[in-house]
């Protein structure tokens, strides 16, 4: 089988990661959304979180196991990093009494990590720890998925 030109692997790749931090920017806003309506219990969602991103990974974004667990593990890590700064940014923003875009614009990606780094503890990030276990427990384990294949039909 002849090898794959360089620029089709570049891009296979380009598109996986891409694809991740689709997928794991949509899971932290499903997680902060989640979040606001159950402040107290929002930390089971990190398994929740990880499932999605292993299952995901492995069987729509890439076929190739070790690619497919780092970025699950990865965007896992980027959907709890990017759920602590919106929440964090809505809190503030309720605080100053603002609306979110201009508070999330006025404090600055360094303020909102400080802020969601600040505010987690124990159970969040044994939790967080957990989903990025079982994302890369998943995409590790689970088979790649196939190529639909073409029905056999017989011809009358």
């Amino acid at each position: 089988m002849p090898r794959e030109p360089v620029w089709r692997m570049g891009l296979h790749i380009l598109l996986a990661v891409t694809c991740t931090l689709a997928i794991a920017l949509a899971l932290g806003a499903a997680w902060m959304a989640t979040a606001l309506s159950l402040a107290s219990a929002s930390w089971w969602f990190a398994i929740v979180a990880g499932i999605v991103m292993g299952y995901t990974a492995r069987t729509w974004i890439t076929r190739q196991r070790v690619a497919a667990t780092v970025l699950a593990m990865l965007g896992t890590m980027l959907a709890a990093i990017y759920m602590r700064c919106l929440y964090e940014g809505l809190q503030l923003a309720a605080m100053m009494g603002m609306g979110l875009i201009d508070t999330l614009r006025t404090a600055g990606p360094g303020m909102l990590l400080l802020l969601a780094r600040g505010s987690l503890d124990t159970r969040m990030l044994t939790a967080i720890a957990a989903g990025i276990a079982l994302a890369g427990l998943l995409a590790w384990c689970l088979p790649a998925h196939r190529d639909a294949t073409p029905i056999n039909r017989q011809d009358p």
